[in-house]
């Protein structure tokens, strides 16, 4: 009897031991685990602003022609909409491209930006755990045509020029005859970027509002 009380009293002199150490531990990967969120955060944080940067780069170029700049007058500033809507096609597929070389899902897009419709965009992005876009959002490769019968980014739809920048603005369907195919007019429209980051299995979404530019 005495020999199991004291093999009792030595089994519990060990976890009395090891608590500390096990608590510890746990404290420790509980630091960890905070730590790399702050990072990942951070990470998120510095994608969103490199994407917004890349933006503005793309919206605030002076497309020249001859080097008369497009952006003098109304005609001169369409043609400025057009070269630009063009350029964000190119760097669409540059940073997606970008991303997944760095082992991360990224998928740029433009259309409706509702609120509601953000959350469940981040739902869908965890549940399929890829970068996603919006219902009724489009790529900025998709193209229409003119009446001239020239192709244009359709996302030129939501570009519009105020006489001395190019901005996002639901302005731009006015000037574009075949907006309706984009079925958004009347609501709050936005760029956006989706990405998801397969390591963490975190997703993130950034975008730009009516006015950026």
């Amino acid at each position: 009897m005495r020999g199991i009380a004291a093999f009792v009293l030595l089994l519990a002199g060990v976890f009395l031991l090891a608590l500390p150490i096990a608590m510890h531990a746990k404290a420790q990967g509980q630091i960890n685990s905070d730590q790399k969120a702050r990072m990942g955060l951070e990470v998120m944080r510095q994608d969103g602003n490199g994407i917004q940067n890349a933006f503005l780069q793309v919206l605030g170029a002076r497309a020249t022609n001859g080097g008369k700049s497009f952006w003098e007058g109304p005609s001169k500033g369409e043609n400025s909409i057009l070269a630009t809507s063009f350029k964000l096609i190119l760097l669409e597929k540059s940073l997606e491209q970008k991303a997944k070389n760095g082992g991360n899902d990224l998928d740029l897009w433009f259309g409706e930006c509702a609120k509601g419709g953000m959350e469940k965009l981040r739902s869908k992005i965890l549940s399929e755990k890829r970068a996603a876009k919006c219902n009724g959002c489009l790529d900025f490769k998709k193209l229409s045509v003119d009446f001239r019968g020239n192709p244009r980014p359709l996302s030129s739809a939501l570009l519009f020029h105020d006489g001395s920048a190019i901005h996002i603005s639901k302005r731009g369907l006015t000037q574009m005859p075949e907006s309706y195919i984009l079925g958004f007019p009347g609501f709050e429209v936005c760029f956006g970027a989706s990405l998801f980051y397969p390591r963490e299995n975190e997703s993130a979404i950034h975008l730009m509002r009516e006015g950026f530019g």
